[in-house]
């Protein structure tokens, strides 16, 4: 743990420390409705202001109800909130700001993708692939977005590296197989039927 040593070696908490509020919301959180889980992390948020997770929550809720700019503003959020714990504690706590970066970006892509913007959306979901580069759902939606933006290149690219990440073949395909589909009725709406039989 931080302070303490063991044989050499420095132990570091996981993340930083918690409201005891907080830790009894996010306990008991899950049984809420998503408008009484949104008004219950807007209020522990002045609690605990510094806590990028509450902002990655807040910006998730949002971005499910269709409100893209809080969104974003709430993601962002959360992007400077890391940069602030990386900055106090250095190493202490990297994989926990790691961990909310990446959500970060995933709710600005999925904003921005919503939102029509399709290449602001890849931008952003790349970031968050280069923090985890060996995320298979991260580059099953990368490729996804990629199809979308006409990048077929692109897209088999991703494809294939997800197929090498799965531990199980069948697994693969049939995730291939969704995110194909997905795209197919995505174009088929937004692009007309024969747009929709050259991608597939």
């Amino acid at each position: 743990f931080l302070g303490k040593e063991d044989g050499g070696k420095r132990h570091y908490f996981s993340k930083p420390p918690t409201h005891p509020r907080v830790r009894e919301f996010f306990r008991y959180s899950r049984n809420l409705s998503a408008e009484e889980r949104l008004a219950g992390l807007r209020a522990i948020s002045t609690l605990d202001s510094e806590n990028p997770r509450i902002s990655n929550e807040i910006a998730k809720l949002l971005l499910e109800q269709g409100d893209y700019d809080q969104a974003r503003e709430w993601a962002f959020n959360s992007l400077y909130l890391c940069d602030g714990i990386q900055g106090r504690s250095r190493r202490n706590y990297l994989n926990y700001v790691k961990q909310n970066r990446a959500k970060a970006y995933r709710i600005l892509a999925e904003a921005s993708f919503a939102s029509g913007s399709i290449q602001g959306a890849i931008q952003d979901l790349s970031k968050a692939l280069k923090l985890f580069p060996e995320d298979a759902t991260l580059l099953g939606r990368l490729a996804e977005m990629q199809l979308c933006s006409g990048n077929i290149g692109a897209a088999q690219r991703d494809i294939q590296k997800r197929i090498e990440l799965e531990s199980r073949p069948a697994t693969a395909f049939h995730a291939q197989a969704r995110i194909m589909v997905s795209v197919a009725l995505r174009i088929l709406l937004t692009a007309g039927q024969e747009q929709c039989r050259q991608y597939c």
